[in-house]
């Protein structure tokens, strides 16, 4: 059991203990390191300004992550390249020498924040074209001159002199730390348990106590002093937590496993779901964030929640008596309000794979494409035979306290003919299933008509897929 978390910084081992672990990482890297190259604007995980490389023992390569959001107390057995450790010897990396030489660098404030994410970029050996260079820059904002002196630096780069930071740091073998981590100060207690075993009976002892998985919502309501932790507790050390598992039925997804990992676990099996996880969020998040926080969050607009709905996921809920499985359209209750006792937690979430006869579409409204929360979202199912549907599954989010099945409307969908008469009949049947509010992403007229046309926008979408 120890009382700190060690972890690498360009480099050179670090220990931190105490209250220094409940600070974020970008303020431990500017005020404690004075690594001031790492900025901090938004303090949202919106900017990208923050943006630093991480890696551990366990992954092949590094990947982004926003700092502003990131708790010191998470950083135990990772190595963290800051801006400053892209360069050795005095000599700028190649990424840095091309938006010198682009003029990429624009006023200079968010420009180490690009630097990291093209990084990343060349870090996951992606076929470096101009629309992967966007999407790995998804999460940095720049309001100077625009990005297309950004995008030129990026193209210009040769791939072959881009050293690989595991190149940059090869001496340096990263420890896996497998023992667990108990650290208790007048104001703070953080525990970070080895095994299945202790997490329950820790969730047992403290009912109260906060699981984090990566705590990147967390992070933005500490920041904006909406929430001070008191005791939380971290699953990262749980081997069940990292659970991926995807077989011809169905696909296991573990607590801890990160939102870009579940993306490229469904390219190929699922790409519905694997292209709407584009949209979910920025590189930053998806590398850190998880789906079971998703989950867990029970905001009634997240992202992934209507998916899961009709796809009949199972969540997995863990205690000292054991395991519970939950039916995911049965887990809310009413706005944050779950099936789960104060003693459990989530282990897991399991998905049913689609059948290849059954049509699958998920949508997102939101006022930008990328990196924004959504006003309305949604998922549908549909198996038609002969011209008739014999199934079909709906669910919104962002019309009522939680996300949304329509069970009477489902129930109607049954048996009808597959045409454009019928879809536009039923649409009008949505308003008395849904309790949309007004807010500022959206009036609940706005989000009564969305809803009614992503339903419509289902047909003729499915109409391409639909043999009658």
């Amino acid at each position: 059991m120890r009382d700190y978390i060690q972890f690498y910084l360009n480099g050179k081992k670090q220990k931190v203990s105490g209250e220094k672990i409940s600070s974020t990482l970008s303020d431990y890297l500017r005020y404690q390191k004075g690594l001031r190259g790492t900025k901090v604007v938004c303090a949202e995980g919106d900017c990208g300004a923050c943006t630093v490389m991480v890696g551990d023992s366990d992954e092949k390569s590094y990947r982004s992550i926003n700092s502003c959001i990131a708790m010191m107390a998470l950083m135990d057995g990772k190595h963290i390249v800051t801006i400053e450790g892209l360069s050795q010897d005095g000599e700028p990396h190649e990424i840095q020498k091309a938006m010198v030489d682009n003029n990429g660098a624009q006023c200079g404030y968010c420009t180490p924040g690009f630097v990291m994410s093209l990084t990343d970029l060349y870090e996951q050996k992606t076929s470096v074209t101009e629309k992967n260079c966007r999407n790995f820059l998804t999460g940095n904002l720049c309001r100077c001159t625009g990005y297309g002196s950004i995008i030129d630096a990026a193209l210009s780069v040769d791939p072959k002199k881009a050293k690989s930071l595991g190149a940059l740091y090869s001496g340096l073998s990263i420890e896996k730390n497998t023992d667990a981590i108990e650290i208790k100060t007048p104001n703070f207690e953080f525990y970070c348990p080895a095994s299945l075993k202790d997490a329950v009976e820790l969730k047992k002892k403290y009912p109260d106590m906060r699981i984090i998985s990566s705590a990147t919502d967390l992070g933005v309501q500490i920041n904006k002093d909406r929430f001070e932790p008191h005791r939380l507790i971290f699953l990262d050390k749980v081997p069940e937590t990292h659970l991926l598992e995807v077989n011809e039925n169905e696909v296991k997804i573990g607590a801890r496993v990160h939102l870009s990992l579940i993306e490229k676990a469904y390219e190929g099996i699922e790409d519905e779901f694997s292209n709407f996880l584009n949209l979910f969020a920025s590189p930053q998040i998806k590398n850190f964030g998880t789906l079971i926080g998703n989950v867990a969050n029970a905001s009634p607009i997240g992202d992934t929640l209507p998916f899961l709905s009709v796809m009949n996921a199972k969540v997995i809920l863990v205690s000292t008596k054991g395991e519970r499985e939950v039916l995911f359209k049965d887990f809310y209750l009413g706005y944050k309000k779950l099936d789960m006792l104060p003693e459990e937690m989530i282990l897991s979430i399991t998905i049913p794979r689609r059948s290849k006869n059954e049509i699958l579409k998920l949508y997102k409204v939101s006022r930008r494409k990328d990196l924004d929360i959504s006003c309305v979202n949604a998922a549908m199912k549909m198996t038609v035979t002969n011209g008739k549907i014999d199934s079909f599954a709906v669910a919104y989010g962002g019309v009522g306290p939680t996300v949304l099945r329509l069970p009477v409307l489902e129930k109607k969908m049954i048996g009808l003919d597959f045409d454009a008469d019928n879809f536009r009949a039923q649409s009008h049947e949505i308003k008395n299933e849904i309790t949309p509010m007004s807010d500022v992403r959206g009036s609940s007229e706005y989000r009564h008509l969305v809803a009614k046309n992503l339903f419509q926008r289902f047909f003729l979408e499915a109409s391409k897929e639909v043999s009658l």
